[in-house]
């Protein structure tokens, strides 16, 4: 009996030490992020305007490393080129940037690059973060216009504020 304890013991104090020298793994949850950020900058491409968006920011969590957001964004091209978009974002904190993508839809008054109508497609992109309320953002857009069956990729650039 005394035997059968000491090994207990031993085999637990082998177990825990071999337990307690695993690897830490590291899961990059969501930060407590601001509600709403603002995005200024520009586009280039099917995107040639100044940008302006406003962004809800973590509606609903898929998981600890997955938010789901909503942005409104508005576009002043040349020749009074307008346009206006609404996009599902699902965010993917990677520190120290932040990944962003989702569907995106809207409408364009046209341009020389890109025909008007209703679109839809995708975008992705990434954050990064400068000051606590301040960042740069980048990203790419696909688009495909309903009303003419032509296809426009586009990129934005700018800062983005927290409120």
């Amino acid at each position: 009996m005394k035997k059968t304890i000491i090994a207990g013991l031993a085999f637990s104090a082998l177990a825990l030490g071999t337990a307690s020298a695993q690897p830490a793994q590291t899961t990059v949850r969501i930060p407590a992020v601001s509600p709403y950020t603002v995005y200024v900058g520009g586009g280039f491409g099917a995107q040639n305007a100044l940008h302006l968006g406003f962004a809800i920011n973590n509606i609903a969590r898929l998981s600890d490393t997955v938010g789901v957001g909503l942005r409104v964004n508005a576009g002043l091209g040349g020749a009074y080129n307008t346009n206006v978009s609404a996009d599902a974002l699902f965010s993917f904190p990677a520190l120290p940037v932040t990944v962003y993508a989702g569907p995106t839809i809207g409408y364009d008054t046209g341009n020389a690059t890109f025909p008007s109508g209703l679109w839809g497609g995708a975008v992705a992109g990434i954050t990064v973060p400068v000051f606590q309320a301040i960042g740069l953002y980048g990203e790419g857009n696909l688009r495909y216009n309903f009303n003419t069956g032509t296809t426009g990729f586009g990129v934005r650039a700018g800062l983005n504020f927290s409120l």
